[in-house]
């Protein structure tokens, strides 16, 4: 059964067999490189396919995520297609699905950043680099505000690694990250706080100056002082 609303934190912290599985074939593909997709991605496709189950799609998803650091190279030519079908499952019904999907395309996110100026067309498929980017961000932070927290944690660390990889291409964003940011601070309870600062400070890292103008302090600076003072009493 999928983990209800109040289990989600435990549900997360669970070493699966599917998880397990994950880690076992990330070992396989940096060992074996792009020799493992010939097999593996016919199998991918079935169970992306399958919508019987939640972890029928968070199985394949976590694969897709796994064979990113061995099998990068060879992956390039099928993200025009997963890329997109990745960042709709970031509206999944499962928040399981949700948070892996943000922690795959956070292996992605470098391919993602470069195809952002055009509009371009691989294997037939033309996609718009841009728009892509634009969605993948906005799904991304509507995850950081998810109700569910194993959620909100998956997707404080994908922003994350997505601004480490962005840098200076999210300063044209800043103002409405760092007002979705805001509305997290005020929402977060202690648990996840910590993430949440964390991706605060990487992008505050990765724009530079840009986070210090005082429109964008006038944004962020106020919850985060207020819980700073609400901790100290």
């Amino acid at each position: 059964d999928e983990p209800t609303p109040a289990g989600d934190m435990d549900a997360a912290a669970e070493w699966t067999v599917r998880k397990c599985a994950a880690a076992g074939l990330e070992h396989m593909a940096r060992l074996y490189g792009v020799a493992v997709l010939p097999t593996l991605l016919p199998m991918l496709q079935e169970r992306l396919a399958d919508g019987s189950h939640w972890a029928i799609r968070e199985s394949g998803v976590l694969a897709l995520g796994a064979v990113a650091p061995g099998c990068y190279k060879g992956m390039v030519p099928h993200l025009p297609v997963l890329v997109p079908y990745l960042i709709e499952l970031l509206k999944d019904t499962s928040p399981m699905v949700r948070c892996v999907a943000c922690w795959t395309l956070s292996r992605y996110a470098g391919w993602i950043i470069r195809q952002k100026d055009g509009v371009s067309l691989q294997n037939g498929h033309t996609y718009n680099g841009q728009q892509m980017f634009q969605n993948l961000l906005g799904q991304m932070l509507d995850c950081v505000l998810d109700d569910c927290k194993v959620v909100q944690a998956a997707g404080c660390s994908a922003f994350a690694a997505l601004a480490e990889d962005a840098e200076d291409e999210l300063k044209e964003f800043l103002g409405p990250i760092l007002q979705m940011l805001r509305q997290a601070v005020d929402k977060y309870q202690r648990k996840n706080s910590l993430a949440l600062y964390d991706a605060i400070g990487t992008l505050a890292r990765c724009v530079g100056p840009e986070v210090g103008k005082r429109e964008n302090v006038d944004i962020i600076a106020p919850p985060l002082v207020n819980r700073w003072t609400s901790l100290a009493e």
